[in-house]
């Protein structure tokens, strides 16, 4: 079975990819483009799981489509332009359209890696600074790690300082416990869990053992839409 990860932009791919009956389809954050094109998966007969993120999904009923071809845009930061779901459609997906649900995390949250840089990805620098001439050097200096990963550097009042170890154990604790404890209310017990950004770490495991969640149902890596073959 292939463990197949759809980016945001890319469900209209699956249209054009060979999905098996024994693969499995990954859709993280809670994206609207997996509400949008609900009946493009409605007609794949394979696993789907919706991973989400507790502190991206709104909890009012959508007013407008949102604008999803700008997705990475630094603004979406600054501007608190959302292209998440709605917790209605969420409910929608998982009732009426045979989408399993599973955690992402509560925040998706992210520290600094000092010597690694990600250019399609500089309104990550919006922490520190929204100059957009700042965000360009900034990115030239740092990458980013998952969080709940690395301990990494994090931000303080516009400066970056080094996360010790008790900072990295709480922000796990206080994380994985907020995810669990939203999950629980609206949608029941949580089983699966993919970590943010593929990377995840022995203190973000064990966390996730205490509250029963088994080693088979945590998703790290998974293959891309993209190297799948065509019809």
């Amino acid at each position: 079975m292939n463990q197949i990860y759809c980016l945001h932009d890319n469900i209209l791919d699956l249209l054009k990819k060979k999905i098996d009956k024994t693969d499995m389809l990954t859709f993280d954050d809670g994206h609207y483009s997996v509400y949008k094109y609900k009946y493009i998966l409605d007609d794949i007969d394979c696993k789907k799981i919706l991973f989400v993120t507790p502190s991206y999904i709104s909890m009012n009923r959508r007013e407008e489509e949102p604008d999803m071809s700008i997705y990475y845009q630094w603004y979406y930061r600054i501007m608190h332009k959302s292209p998440w779901l709605t917790i209605y459609e969420v409910e929608d997906l998982i009732q009426n359209h045979n989408i399993e649900l599973g955690m992402h995390s509560y925040f998706h949250d992210f520290v600094y890696v000092k010597g690694q840089n990600d250019e399609d990805r500089m309104w990550r620098m919006y922490k520190i600074t929204t100059d957009k001439r700042k965000m360009k050097i900034l990115n030239r200096m740092y990458g980013i790690h998952s969080s709940l990963s690395v301990k990494g550097l994090d931000v303080l009042h516009g400066c970056l300082y080094h996360r010790n170890d008790t900072q990295f154990e709480e922000f796990i604790k206080s994380d994985t416990f907020m995810c669990i404890d939203w999950f629980k209310k609206y949608f029941g017990v949580p089983k699966k869990y993919a970590y943010p950004f593929f990377e995840g770490s022995a203190t973000l495991d064990a966390e996730l053992f205490k509250y029963g969640i088994k080693k088979d149902n945590i998703y790290g890596k998974r293959k891309n839409i993209e190297e799948c073959k065509n019809k």
